[in-house]
């Protein structure tokens, strides 16, 4: 039986919709189809394997369509959602923000430091971050005596940043864009559950071919664990305080 998106998306667990993704989307889809492109020469041999169902195999680059389809149009959709007047006023905000900041604040490193960071911020997840930071950096006694001294700015610039982030988190979250986000939510789980079966079996099979396992592996995950490994030896090298 050919794979059926449509009866995978109804069979599929509620939880997938709400459950968000472990890894970059862009990753997930280089990975699900490059598994497949590899493994095109084995299917054969994968079908024959043992409870293998090779609709599994098939489903792939149906999968990695619709993910990448349903990922573009949730951006689309999201940045359409915040591109008007709370989007507008936000940057406009922040820029004017950093511009007399990087002069008042001039004379502190940490100061300079962190409006650094939020120059950095592009998008609009990013735009809301930025804000946070701007709010917590002018809470500081210090820089606020002296962000005071530009009257453009908002007498209460921790409160003025916060509302500004509550209203593009408002305008993002409108009902169209999280049902966007939940069915990209779902395709991204159904496309993991398939790999994850496909990678199980082709390990198996390729068991003697050890450069075609490394180009099938997950290289994030690799990566991922490398990282986790080294945080608990990075912990037992540092000194005890006396």
């Amino acid at each position: 039986m050919a794979f059926d998106l449509q009866e995978a998306l109804k069979r599929s667990p509620v939880e997938f919709r709400f459950k968000t993704p472990d890894k970059p989307i862009a990753v997930a889809l280089v990975e699900g189809q490059t598994l497949f492109d590899k493994t095109a020469s084995k299917r054969d041999g994968l079908a024959r394997l043992p409870d293998f169902q090779i609709d599994n195999y098939d489903a792939i680059p149906i999968l990695c369509e619709a993910l990448n389809k349903q990922e573009r149009d949730w951006q689309a959709l999201r940045n359409r959602s915040v591109a008007g007047p709370a989007c507008g006023e936000a940057a406009s905000f922040r820029s004017y923000f950093l511009s007399s900041a990087e002069y008042l604040l001039r004379k502190n490193d940490d100061a300079m430091a962190a409006l650094a960071r939020i120059k950095e911020g592009e998008g609009i997840d990013d735009l809301v971050v930025d804000l946070d930071d701007i709010g917590a950096l002018a809470s500081t006694p210090e820089y606020a005596a002296k962000l005071a001294l530009d009257s453009k700015l908002p007498q209460d610039i921790p409160g003025h940043a916060k509302a500004l982030a509550e209203k593009m988190i408002k305008a993002k979250d409108n009902s169209e864009s999280l049902e966007a986000i939940a069915m990209r939510n779902q395709l991204f789980w159904l496309l993991d559950e398939v790999v994850e079966e496909v990678r199980a079996g082709a390990n198996f099979l390729l068991r003697d071919e050890p450069r075609l396992l490394a180009e099938i592996s997950s290289r994030y995950e690799a990566r991922r664990k490398r990282l986790a490994r080294a945080k608990p030896k990075k912990a037992q090298s540092e000194p005890t305080p006396s």
